[in-house]
């Protein structure tokens, strides 16, 4: 399993767009690993974790080719995780299309992309749009031939079916637990044994809010989550676990951030990583 970080930055992208922070002047200044877009992530060659606003731009840069992708699958309906008016442009007029895609979600998933096209384009069905819609359901398995997802509430967007997701295939698998507090009871209980080969966990506090735990984390609750994770089964012992999903305002450069993690065996992920599971 292929596993690529597209993009690493909470809503408001690294360096937001006029702000005068430390953080975002910084990066600037220095660019290179210090520039992150809104989070996204690219399995093998045809599997996308939420489909933001700077998916056009990520397409281009790493050179994704998008008439091989068949599964997006979206963590939660913010709009830096779900760009509906981009499912927009399948319709027939738009493109030319003539293959399926499955979108997977939380019911509320649906509810937006569907009422983005209604206040845009009229009333349209997930047919005119070339889509499977798949709803999925907290703690209830879903499976392909060649594709496991297990949905896990998480402690974010209330009333909005964010979740957290395992992702396995041909052996392999991936925790995607970004854009999400400390993981409610229900998923813990769920994660436990899972044995997943790779971790990615949300850090949008960061350095200045260390000990943030309900619909984000800061660095000292990530790295309680992963012992908590190593010690409930969830994760496999050398699993690598990353840090993700950061903002400006949770402070920290690239380096700061990778110096605060060391001690935890932490790595923070970084735009256009790339990681062989």
């Amino acid at each position: 399993m292929q596993f690529k970080f597209l993009g690493t930055a909470a809503a408001e992208a690294i360096p937001a767009r006029f702000c005068e922070c430390d953080v975002c002047c910084f990066a600037r200044k220095n660019r290179g690993k210090e520039i992150r877009r809104r989070a996204s992530y690219l399995i093998d060659d045809d599997i996308l974790v939420d489909f933001g606003p700077d998916s056009y731009w990520q397409e281009i840069e790493y050179n994704i080719d998008y008439l091989k992708i068949r599964h997006i699958i979206i963590t939660h309906p913010h709009e830096d995780h779900l760009r509906p008016y981009e499912l927009l442009y399948r319709k027939n007029g738009y493109s030319k299309v003539t293959q399926k895609i499955n979108v997977y979600g939380g019911y509320k998933i649906f509810n937006t992309i569907m009422g983005c096209a209604a206040a845009s384009n009229g009333l349209l069905t997930p047919e005119d749009l070339h889509f499977n819609p798949v709803t999925l359901q907290s703690g209830e398995p879903f499976k392909t031939d060649d594709l496991e997802i297990i949905p896990m509430a998480a402690n974010h967007m209330p009333g909005g079916t964010p979740m957290i997701y395992i992702i396995r295939r041909q052996g392999k698998s991936v925790l995607i637990c970004n854009d999400t507090g400390w993981p409610p009871p229900e998923s813990m209980t769920t994660l436990k044994n899972q044995q997943v080969d790779m971790a990615v966990l949300d850090s949008t506090s960061g350095l200045l809010y260390p000990d943030t735990c309900n619909g984000h984390m800061g660095i000292n609750t990530v790295k309680k989550l992963k012992d908590e994770l190593l010690s409930c089964g969830a994760i496999k012992v050398h699993a690598p676990v990353f840090a993700t999903h950061f903002s400006h305002n949770g402070g920290g450069t690239h380096e700061k951030l990778s110096a605060a993690y060391a001690d935890a065996g932490i790595s923070v992920a970084y735009d256009g990583l790339a990681v062989q599971i």
